[in-house]
């Protein structure tokens, strides 16, 4: 690589880094699963083990390689939620460096590598939530990594990264399946190391879960796949989850104007998606892992019958937007294939390439604007979950425990034992969901605080249940727009997509 080459990756990482450090500073969003994950780490880290309730061995977390991360990290003395971001925003750099070597390798167009890195960088699903603490933009990389390195026929290192992505999300699957497809398609032999390497990267975890908690399997995808099968009403339509997938994560678009300017540059990115994937299909069988990969990821939320959560669509991005600007090359190189035919269609040609980076400029200007007011609303309804938390915390006593579904804030604040509506960590609800019995957990528990939005369909049975009117009263309600934190803005709606609904505290009487 020549000496502009490594100037342009260090303006890159200068970029990427600035951006999301802007967007971190400006708003100071954290996820509330993301809090999840550092629960278990710092558990882990003060010597208490890879537990969410202290005392209770259950693998919540479907993300062992972040937390183990994050463990190392609060061991050495940096904050969870110090690395949790940074560790997102170095991965996004290196998913920025890769797209450029994409480009610069199988594409032979290094240049337009990196405005197709600069793309990726603000596109705003992925932008959103590489600052969050939750494990996307770990995800991101790894996957690229694989299907980077099993382009260049190193299958080895492609399945490295494969476990590692394995490691971070197990819908990583859909990847091995890919590979495999490609691999026999092509009479590929992949041999016995790159196997071995896999093995070598997956069997400690697969060991040491199974001896700790019995499984390797996360106790949340039992209890995702018990809740939604039994309540088909929270999962996400087929419809909606290709909608989300194409629109930039948004699932619920209406039928108004507002909708329609929204979609435009969307269908014009599907476009040139569908044109780069015809550009795939001419460069070799081995470049189909590609589309291959961007469809099986879809499907397997859709057969999957789960609830997609918007940090689901992130990773997709990391690939579509390459395939995308594979498309936006394609159709590039054809007009200026037309124009370069006489002078003025040269000067056109160079006046129109300026435009296009002028307009990308003042729509990462634009949507940096949006994005912060957005993230900024986001983050008053997180706040006043974080209130609750230290509401539950100054209430309860050490080793009383706690019913509530949001669990991720209420956990890291509080520090009490939490009864999880979900099931995620609390394998006694996912028990007790298989027979439909709503309110059994919290019979069977009885904790100190029981803590249900208005809206919760367990409401009416847990008002109605006698033992429950004996045993609990009302004590408080958290009312989020008559709380400090609400402000009445174009961004409050959209932040969190619906009203954010009263929770009622119900309190054990001693």
């Amino acid at each position: 690589m020549n000496k502009q080459t490594w100037i342009g990756f260090l303006l890159l990482a200068l970029f990427v880094v600035f951006i999301r450090a802007f967007l971190l500073t400006s708003t100071q969003f954290v996820a509330d699963d993301a809090l999840i994950t550092y629960r278990y780490a710092e558990n882990l880290a003060a010597g208490n083990g890879l537990v969410y309730n202290l005392g209770e061995k259950v693998l919540g977390t479907t993300t062992p390689l972040q937390t183990l991360l994050v463990t190392l990290a609060v061991i050495i003395g940096i904050p969870a939620k110090l690395f949790g971001p940074s560790l997102n925003i170095f991965c996004d750099v290196l998913t920025s460096f890769l797209i450029v070597l994409l480009f610069r390798n199988h594409f032979n167009r290094p240049y337009f590598g990196f405005f197709v890195a600069f793309v990726y960088a603000v596109f705003p699903t992925p932008w959103i939530w590489s600052i969050s603490g939750m494990e996307v933009s770990l995800y991101a990389v790894c996957l690229f990594s694989s299907i980077y390195f099993f382009l260049g026929k190193r299958f080895s290192l492609s399945f490295l990264f494969f476990g590692l992505a394995f490691l971070t999300r197990i819908d990583a699957l859909v990847l091995m399946v890919a590979i495999l497809m490609i691999a026999v398609f092509n009479r590929e032999k992949i041999g016995w190391r790159p196997w071995l390497v896999l093995g070598l990267v997956l069997a400690p975890w697969i060991l040491i879960s199974t001896w700790y908690y019995g499984s390797p399997v996360p106790n949340s995808v039992i209890a995702k796949k018990v809740f939604y099968g039994e309540l088909p009403a929270f999962r996400s339509a087929p419809f909606e989850i290709i909608q989300g997938f194409i629109f930039g994560g948004k699932t619920n678009l209406v039928s108004n104007l507002y909708s329609a300017v929204y979609m435009v540059p969307f269908v014009l990115l599907l476009l040139f998606s569908l044109i780069g994937i015809g550009g795939l299909f001419r460069l070799g069988r081995n470049y189909l892992i590609l589309p291959l990969w961007m469809g099986g990821y879809i499907a397997f939320f859709i057969v999957g019958q789960t609830h997609m959560h918007p940090w689901y669509f992130a990773p997709f991005y990391a690939i579509y937007i390459p395939v995308v600007g594979l498309g936006l090359l394609l159709v590039w190189e054809k007009i200026g294939a037309w124009l370069k035919g006489s002078s003025f269609g040269k000067g056109l040609y160079k006046g129109l390439a300026v435009f296009i980076l002028v307009v990308c400029t003042g729509i990462v200007v634009v949507e940096a604007k949006i994005l912060t007011h957005y993230l900024a609303a986001y983050q008053k309804t997180e706040n006043f979950l974080t209130d609750m938390a230290f509401w539950v915390k100054d209430r309860t006593s050490n080793g009383d425990k706690v019913y509530y579904s949001d669990i991720g804030k209420l956990g890291y604040f509080s520090q009490r034992y939490i009864l999880d509506s979900v099931g995620i960590v609390s394998p006694v609800v996912t028990k007790h969901y298989r027979n439909r019995d709503w309110i059994a957990p919290i019979e069977e528990v009885k904790p100190q605080i029981v803590l249900l939005a208005e809206t919760d369909f367990r409401l009416n049975d847990f008002l109605n249940n006698p033992e429950m009117k004996k045993l609990y009263q009302e004590v408080k309600r958290f009312d989020y727009k008559k709380s400090k934190h609400y402000t009445d803005t174009i961004y409050s709606e959209s932040a969190s997509d619906q009203e954010y609904p009263i929770i009622i505290a119900y309190e054990k009487q001693r």
